[in-house]
């Protein structure tokens, strides 16, 4: 099997989950391989006239040929495009197991009330929003949900966590394997890394709850004036980099859907972590660093959790090496995408 072509599809907006899709588009290509970007967002092919990133080596399609030598790969986030085509060899590429959850428009409105910090009775108002934007954006909102519809695919997963959840809707073994999107990023000396640390905390306000949060910063501030909270938003990649090069300590109280790219970054650039035991934190390989540091925060003061953040500000070098083996995982991550691309295209090229 070797004239064949691969088609990637992804959303065309930067962010976590189509960087790595476009990472494994270069990776493919430089194995001598097909490849083309397919650009929508549930619905039609989008009409764009450039690849999302510069970089990307894979050629732009506005077409899929529905042959059985050829290959789909969709993420989770929108696996309705396998139900499109018969022909082709069907893969799903899980990047966070959120995405899926929220292709059902009730767990949608309860994440982002709920989930934020809100009120309940938000949820029904946000319901209506999700349906009325579905409807103007002609959204499709078929997605692979039964067993018997999983099943027909064959699944790449990015940590435990998500491997646990595949079992869980009887996916043989033999149709998943491993396959995990490294970070970007640029080489970094340790030791003038250390040397420059300030007291800064980093947080990503995307998947926390805000509203206590904020309560938790006011305390840190209180007994701590030159500390300074940085708000992971709206910045490029190398703002973002450069933010975390400079922080002591990254606080994520999210739920975790998967390996997520900032909480790595921010170990390769040796700042300190402290997470919530939500999804992949909630275990050991994932998240590898010490319980101690995932918080059950839901069930602390704010003023416990102020003392913990101040005290990893003040004692950072002390924890420094409770991450050595996130970093080495991290690391590893980067090395072993390339032999691990190499073994899912053994299998689709029986």
């Amino acid at each position: 099997m070797n004239n064949y072509k691969i088609y990637i599809v992804s959303p065309y907006k930067k962010t976590g989950g189509p960087r790595s899709l476009h990472q494994l588009a270069n990776m493919l290509v430089d194995k001598g391989k097909e490849v083309y970007m397919i650009y929508g967002d549930h619905g039609p092919i989008m009409d764009v006239d450039k690849l999302l990133y510069s970089d990307c080596k894979a050629e732009l399609a506005n077409s899929i040929e529905d042959r059985a030598e050829n290959i789909l790969i969709t993420s989770e986030y929108d696996t309705g495009w396998h139900l499109r085509y018969k022909k082709i060899k069907k893969v799903v590429w899980w990047l966070s197991l959120t995405s899926y959850f929220q292709n059902n428009p009730r767990i949608a409105a309860r994440d982002w009330t709920v989930g934020k910090g809100r009120s309940r009775l938000l949820i029904p108002i946000m319901y209506i929003k999700w349906k009325i934007k579905c409807f103007r954006t002609k959204r499709n909102m078929k997605y692979l949900k039964s067993n018997g519809e999983l099943q027909k695919c064959y699944h790449l997963y990015n940590c435990d966590y998500v491997r646990d959840y595949l079992v869980s809707r009887d996916i043989d073994k033999k149709n998943m394997q491993y396959l995990c999107g490294p970070i970007d990023i640029p080489k970094i000396n340790k030791v003038d890394t250390i040397a420059n640390k300030q007291d800064i905390i980093c947080y990503s306000p995307a998947k926390m709850d805000m509203k206590n949060f904020r309560h938790i910063m006011e305390l840190v501030k209180k007994k701590n004036r030159s500390y300074k909270f940085v708000e992971l938003a709206n910045m490029s990649h190398e703002e973002l980099i450069n933010n975390l090069n400079k922080a002591k300590l990254y606080v994520d109280f999210g739920y975790f859907p998967g390996p997520e790219r900032i909480p790595r970054e921010a170990v390769s650039q040796f700042c300190n972590i402290l997470t919530s035991r939500d999804g992949s934190a909630a275990n050991e390989v994932d998240i590898p660093i010490p319980n101690e540091f995932k918080l059950d925060y839901r069930n602390l003061s704010f003023e416990k959790i102020a003392n913990i953040i101040s005290d990893m500000v003040n004692n950072y070098n002390s924890n420094l090496s409770f991450y050595d083996s996130y970093r080495e995982k991290v690391a590893d991550q980067i090395v072993r995408f390339t032999n691990d691309i190499d073994r899912v295209l053994i299998y689709l090229e029986k």
